[in-house]
């Protein structure tokens, strides 16, 4: 077996007193435990943080190595997943303990707490709430940066009595176990990295993500999946941008009730639905059509995609913001990143030292985005205001230990591109670099093709690590079709012809379109709560909306297409809808025998020779 220890037995069971395990109130797979550490590890400062950690205990035996789970961040409690970690990592906990602890300053270990700020936001808060925090938590700020947490981890496998570690890490997690295994190579029996920030990272410019996003958009659309919405969905976002001219558009949405509303567009959120995406692989299907219909001047589709996106309207991904830690995570990034400033200088001064490093920066590297995007995506507004407490930090450059290593990375991922996975498995002699198609963020945890977990199955079996081939993308997965913006775009339906016909079609689209929504709200319910049910409402791309319940699928003057309206029922055995709108053949349809659409539009016999299963895709 790969990774077995030459831990002292006697030695391992001895130790592992210093932390009193007892049962969790909440689950009967973990044991609950605290371990108090010393707030600065070095001693010179006074103070203390209890750390509450939660242990799976190998089957048989006593474990001389334990597995170390990391979350992200910072700032993302880890106990809130450990039901998950031990999910995804039971097959090699067999023979290992599996940890799982909050890392100090969040969850359940101290958390930090700021007034004028409780949640981590995707823009992230004005200067003077930066500064007011900084205040609140006072000169102690300075120790909540990686260093700490990874003498913090270091302290837990002493007091626990091992031998060594596996540490498995996802987003800054990796980057906490790369900090440990240079700080203690020895300590270390394997690293498994997940969405990759590198020791020194992350780049407060992003300049990797800004770089990949052609690339991930022409994944997107790779073997001709965009074949009818766009030649080059790089071309139509750089257009897209050049029409928002650093200003904002507005689209109009509809909601579940079938009202309207408008909603703001820029590039700098046409950048941050794109990193939405790295957890909704739906979400980003969309942005090809929504974008060439935006730069051609139609702003539905887009308007709709970025209520999935920001309003939580179907979206099915779980974002960071749900458990993430703002005090902690400014505490850290801040304090830590090499911010291209002088820590000397005014929070004024430290943004003009930014954006001259800005502007050298040569456009092409970050195109289609502008500078402006660049620096509303980063840090540098927030941490400028930061009243640092540490000089600057310098680059480390300590070697990684060549352990067994397994590197994931999502081929789709822009937080974490697969340009950090390379680096840091360049850095590790004989890691294995996994690239998994078509997933973003978290791979162990979005791979539903398998080949992910069977890796890290054959890491620890010592047996060949195969890369993973191009799997097939479910529906919701591939890029969605542009909406016609009127009538006259639309075929008509094979065999009829004139108004009746392209209106027979218009149809047609109109109910794909309302499956398709439907299917994201079931989508988002099994991601939030794994099951679904109940009565499911949305609104129509132009106007109107869909109900479902019971099995019956009720329209009210739902609309797709401009001009064309859609009522009345969707069900078996009763099936009549009406055809309505400014620029429809106005009639109706119902379902025939061989599941037909059959009925009449401005006086024609119009019929759908395809069985119904066409109409939903």
């Amino acid at each position: 077996m790969l990774l077995a220890s030459g831990a002292c037995a006697t030695a391992a069971t001895s130790a592992r007193a210093d932390i009193a395990f007892g049962p969790c109130g909440d689950t009967n797979n973990f044991a609950c435990g605290h371990l108090t550490v010393p707030l600065d590890p070095t001693g010179a400062t006074p103070g203390a943080i209890t750390l509450a950690i939660r242990r799976h205990r190998a089957p048989a035996g006593e474990a001389r190595t334990a597995i170390v789970a990391l979350a992200g961040g910072p700032g993302q409690a880890a106990i809130p997943f450990a039901e998950q970690f031990a999910e995804m990592l039971g097959p090699i906990a067999s023979t290992h303990d599996l940890l799982i602890f909050d890392q100090r300053g969040i969850g359940l270990s101290n958390p930090l707490s700021c007034h004028r700020f409780e949640r981590f936001t995707e823009s992230g808060p004005a200067a003077q709430a930066i500064r007011e925090c900084a205040a609140q938590i006072g000169p102690a700020r300075t120790f909540y940066t990686t260093d700490q947490t990874v003498a913090d981890i270091e302290a837990m496998r002493v007091a626990g009595g091992y031998e060594k570690l596996v540490l498995y890490g996802t987003s800054y997690g990796t980057k906490v176990a790369e900090r440990y295994a240079q700080a203690h190579p020895t300590r270390v029996e394997a690293l498994v990295l997940d969405s990759v920030v590198p020791p020194n990272g992350p780049d407060p410019l992003d300049r990797a993500t800004l770089a990949a996003v052609p690339r991930v958009l022409r994944d997107l659309c790779a073997r001709r999946a965009c074949a009818r919405i766009t030649p080059d969905p790089v071309a139509d976002l750089a257009r897209l941008v050049r029409r928002m001219h650093g200003s904002v558009l507005h689209g109009r949405w509809i909601d579940a009730n079938g009202r309207a509303h408008t909603i703001g567009a820029s590039s700098a959120i046409l950048l941050g639905t794109l990193l939405a995406g790295d957890f909704a692989p739906s979400l980003r299907a969309e942005f090809p059509a929504a974008v060439r219909d935006a730069a051609e001047g139609d702003n539905a589709l887009l308007a709709r995609m970025l209520v999935r996106a920001f309003r939580g309207e179907g979206d099915e991904r779980e974002g960071p913001a749900e458990s993430f830690d703002g005090p902690l995570y400014f505490a850290t990034i801040c304090e830590e990143d090499l911010f291209p400033w002088s820590r000397a200088s005014s929070p004024t001064t430290r943004l003009a030292e930014a954006h001259a490093q800005i502007d050298a920066l040569d456009t092409s590297t970050i195109a289609p985005f502008t500078r402006s995007d660049l620096v509303g995506l980063s840090d540098l507004q927030a941490c400028s205001a930061w009243p640092f407490s540490t000089p600057a930090p310098v680059s480390d450059t300590a070697p990684l230990p060549g352990v067994p290593t397994l590197i994931f990375s999502g081929a789709a991922d822009l937080r974490t591109p697969t340009a950090n996975a390379r680096e840091v498995a360049a850095k590790i002699p004989g890691a294995h670099l996994v690239v998994v198609a078509h997933v973003g963020h978290s791979v162990l945890s979005a791979d539903t093709s398998g080949c992910a977990r069977r890796a890290l199955l054959a890491l620890f079996a010592a047996k060949p690590i195969r890369p993973c081939s191009t799997s097939p993308r479910s529906s919701l997965q591939l890029p969605s079709p542009l909406a016609p913006r009127r009538l006259t775009e639309v075929r008509p339906a094979a065999g009829s012809r004139g108004r009746p016909g392209r209106t027979l079609d218009a149809v047609v689209l109109t109910l794909q379109d309302a499956i398709r929504q439907l299917r994201l709200q079931i989508a988002a319910q099994l991601s939030s709560s794994g099951r679904s049910g109940g009565a499911l409402s949305v609104g129509g791309l132009r106007s109107g909306r869909a109900v479902l319940a019971e099995g019956t699928l009720a329209f009210h003057e739902y609309s797709y297409v401009p001009g064309v309206t859609l009522s009345g029922e969707f069900a078996p055995g009763r099936t009549k809808l009406r055809i309505a709108g400014a620029a429809a053949a106005h009639g109706a349809l119902r379902v025939v025998a061989h599941k037909r659409l059959e009925g009449t539009l401005e006086g024609h016999r119009v019929s759908l020779p395809a069985g119904l299963s066409s109409l939903t895709g």
